[in-house]
């Protein structure tokens, strides 16, 4: 049975609250608020054999109560009376008979609802032979909620369910008419939809090859094959960038470094995806075209004063009131450069390391560098923190290690033993269902009011 405590993502209780009104007490509550501590006595539940349905408050209570006449006829017959009868015991101590009572009523007068289904939901996974779904698109308001949790969940997905739900939510977004701006570009790399520079995957794949240790030998191989075959192939199509994806994951949730997502490690999709359609529009309009054939993004012009000084005194031509470069006379003039002048221009961009845009991945190349230009594309390992090489890499990850170690061992709740055990079994066991015992980020701030 499903009550709050197993509901991640909230989308049974989506369900319910789409078929009844429930009582201001549970809509004013806190989702938190709901979710009993571990150490609840089996009383406060109305299901006190398979301890579930939590009523330690009168909101828990009622919405526990919801939870329970929704899934009623799955259970036994013993095991309704049961429930029943603790229910009745447990709503008289809340006084809560009213509240419950306008749930049954709702439920009673919803003449045959037609339940969600499995399109209705962006993810739909089994556990333990429970089928599971989460991130509900149905309508545009539950489909722009849902892209936002899934962005703030997607560490506890695997890159498969990420690429599969954002893909999925994707298509519904066009159906419903919801346009690409109302979206986060990390739903457009999760599904896949973006172009990023070879090197860069290349790179990822090394770092991986280089920290690993004797027990993940094996699976440092599979990371050397790939990293054979980016060096050697000219191009990389869709279908193996996918698989690299894959295989990235996999590797780090095997070894644990999935936990270094967005502190030290970049998720595999926002390298291999970077440069999603819309970052590449934004992209393309700040490219600006010589005479000479050749296109360089605006920014990048801008920051080569060396370049309009080689101009002699064209370069007033280019220059405010104050004698600064003006970014709109730039964008305008650059283009019109006779080509010889164009020419010494570009050599001293070339002399300045500036490059010009040939092809996409050029463009999310430079992108990588750009967080002024492409403020949404937040590149996970940069700053001071961020490692100068594989040894550093491993270095910085086992101390980050070590310290959650040592502050769990301060608590004083778990021995060395007991931590060093459960480490060595998080490290082996695969990932597939595991992000079910914790809710995803965001989705346990309040519930949804009808």
């Amino acid at each position: 049975m499903i009550d709050l405590t197993s509901d991640t993502g909230l989308a049974f209780f989506y369900q319910i609250a789409k078929l009844v009104e429930l009582p201001g007490i549970v809509k004013e509550s806190q989702v938190t608020s709901m979710i009993p501590s571990e150490h609840l006595p089996d009383n406060a539940y109305a299901d006190v054999v398979g301890k579930k349905l939590p009523a330690h408050t009168k909101a828990a209570c009622c919405l526990s109560y919801a939870y329970y006449l929704r899934q009623r006829d799955q259970l036994t017959k013993e095991a309704q009376v049961r429930v029943d009868a603790k229910f009745q015991s447990l709503t008289k101590y809340w006084s809560a008979e009213t509240e419950c009572k306008s749930i049954k009523d709702g439920f009673d007068k919803s003449a045959a609802p037609q339940d969600a289904t499995d399109k209705d939901y962006a993810l739909v996974t089994e556990l333990n032979g429970d089928k599971l779904r989460y991130f509900p698109i149905d309508t545009k308001e539950l489909l722009l909620k849902s892209a936002e949790e899934l962005v703030a969940s997607r560490d506890k997905l695997t890159y498969l369910m990420r690429h599969d739900a954002s893909e999925k939510l994707l298509k519904r977004a066009s159906a419903l008419g919801v346009v690409d701006a109302q979206i986060p570009d990390a739903v457009f790399r999760m599904a896949g939809q973006g172009v990023g520079d070879k090197d860069e995957v290349l790179h990822q794949l090394q770092v991986r090859v280089k920290s690993a240790n004797r027990q993940e030998k094996a699976a440092a191989d599979m990371m050397k094959v790939l990293v054979d075959m980016y060096r050697t192939a000219p191009t990389v199509s869709a279908a193996s960038l996918q698989k690299t994806a894959e295989a990235i994951d996999i590797y780090d949730r095997f070894t644990g470094l999935h936990q270094q997502y967005g502190k030290v490690l970049p998720y595999p999709e926002d390298v291999i995806f970077l440069m999603t359609k819309r970052a590449a529009e934004a992209a393309k309009a700040q490219l600006v075209s010589l005479t000479t054939g050749s296109s360089y993004l605006l920014p990048e012009l801008m920051k080569c004063a060396a370049a309009f000084d080689a101009l002699g005194d064209l370069r007033s031509s280019f220059c405010d009131a104050f004698g600064k470069l003006d970014v709109i006379k730039v964008a305008d003039i650059v283009p019109t450069l006779p080509k010889d002048d164009a020419e010494r221009f570009e050599e001293i961009l070339k002399v300045s390391g500036v490059k010009p845009i040939k092809s996409m991945s050029d463009l999310a190349k430079v992108a990588m560098d750009m967080s002024d230009l492409f403020p949404a594309i937040k590149r996970a390992a940069e700053g001071d923190s961020a490692p100068k090489s594989a040894d550093e890499f491993k270095k910085k990850f086992t101390a980050d290690q070590s310290a959650m170690i040592k502050k769990k061992m301060l608590d004083g709740k778990k021995s060395r033993t007991q931590l060093a055990a459960e480490e060595r079994m998080r490290r082996a066991k695969h990932v597939d269902g595991k992000f079910m015992s914790k809710a995803p980020n965001g989705s346990t701030s309040e519930p949804v009011k009808k």
